[in-house]
């Protein structure tokens, strides 16, 4: 892989170097700003995450409640009183007759019209009742299905971008207390193997406002899911009603409203919707008091290279972001596809342009310790024509 010089860079820095003291200073009020922000937002933010979570574990069971329609289905398939009455005189009718043959000839009529009373029956009992029933069961399932797929993948998208926000932040402190047991003499650390902590403030910036964007989707997705159901219990409300009305007139009727009504009080208050229009604003000026980490302390130069993909008949260029950081590290972190340079014009569009790998979480990047190779002599004799921040 070469490099290219950058044709442009960020705010310039003076070049000298600073005292460790200082650096160290640097990386004590950074890291004290990075856990205000988190515990702030720990507060303020996974409280409603977790009224969320539960949201939709009280929704599912409302989804999966089939017990209203079981008994339907059941009240249909029951023998009804005319059906019996239907039978047990089409049974009489075929026993032998003791009585005279005028009585025969009219108990044989008798049995004609049982037998056409017990055949409507029966195709009304199909056509009517048996046939919508199963097909708006059917239906109904598949729909229940998908709806609990698709609220599982919010939750779990919930809860991931959550989790990628703790483990980044732990991630964090873990860096920067190591470099406070090594600064003290306590730690034994390969010197080599060190990490760099603006690299990890980097990428729990990134995760913040993932779970930013995370929780709007979700809200979103939601409130979807929530009106998909209530048309579904309107539409089921629909058809046995029908069904009741073409083969039960006499019964008593339901109240597709009502039905609705008790069928919607069952599920706990949207805290979802509730949680984003209550705190919106509030979660807005939160987010907005996140630190770009380009304008962290703790890196020294930041621009943009060409980097030269090797492997192909034409040498082919591409941007990626590179970092020269107080802990002496030089970082290229990759950019995702289209990406321009117009991303340093604010925080989320830099944050959003970074490529992460989805397994590990972490930003895709190339790092080398300048202590530790010849770089270092390109990077101190260059870095007023290279890099800027």
């Amino acid at each position: 892989m070469s490099i290219a010089a950058a044709e442009e860079a960020l705010d310039p820095l003076p070049t000298s170097s600073i005292a460790s003291d200082d650096v160290w200073q640097l990386k004590s009020d950074s890291c004290a700003a990075l856990r205000a922000f988190e515990a702030q937002r720990s507060t303020q933010i996974d409280k409603f995450q977790v009224r969320d979570r539960a949201y939709w574990r009280q929704f599912h069971d409302e989804i999966r409640h089939g017990d209203a329609l079981k008994q339907t289905r059941t009240i249909f398939e029951a023998t009804g009183p005319a059906e019996i009455n239907g039978v047990n005189e089409t049974d009489q009718m075929n026993m032998p007759s003791s009585i005279s043959k005028a009585l025969h000839v009219l108990g044989e009529v008798q049995t004609q019209m049982a037998d056409k009373i017990v055949q409507l029956t029966t195709v009304v009992k199909r056509e009517v009742m048996t046939k919508p029933l199963e097909e708006m069961a059917t239906t109904y399932k598949e729909r229940v299905e998908t709806m609990v797929t698709e609220g599982n993948k919010l939750d779990a998208m919930l809860y991931h971008s959550q989790k990628n926000v703790v483990d980044a932040f732990e991630k964090y402190e873990e860096i920067f207390n190591e470099s406070e047991s090594r600064r003290e003499g306590t730690s034994s650390a390969d010197p080599v193997r060190r990490q760099d902590l603006w690299l990890a403030e980097m990428n729990y910036c990134i995760h913040v406002q993932k779970q930013q964007q995370c929780r709007v989707e979700y809200v979103t997705g939601m409130a979807a899911l929530f009106q998909q159901y209530k048309a579904m219990e309107l539409w089921r409300a629909s058809v046995i009603q029908t069904a009741l009305d073409t083969y039960i007139p006499a019964a008593q009727r339901i109240d597709p409203e009502r039905d609705l009504v008790q069928s919607i009080r069952r599920i706990p208050k949207n805290y979802t919707a509730a949680s984003l229009s209550a705190s919106d604003n509030t979660d807005a000026r939160l987010f907005s008091t996140l630190r770009s980490p380009i304008s962290s302390p703790l890196l020294v130069r930041c621009g943009f290279l060409k980097n030269q993909v090797s492997g192909s008949l034409f040498a082919s260029w591409k941007d990626v972001l590179c970092a020269i950081t107080h802990d002496g590290y030089l970082h290229l972190l990759d950019l995702k596809e289209s990406t321009t340079r117009s991303i340093t014009k604010s925080t989320e569009a830099m944050l959003g342009a970074i490529a992460t790998n989805d397994q590990t979480a972490d930003v895709y990047c190339q790092s080398v310790r300048l202590t530790n190779c010849r770089i270092e002599i390109l990077a101190l004799c260059c870095a007023s024509t290279l890099f800027g921040r």
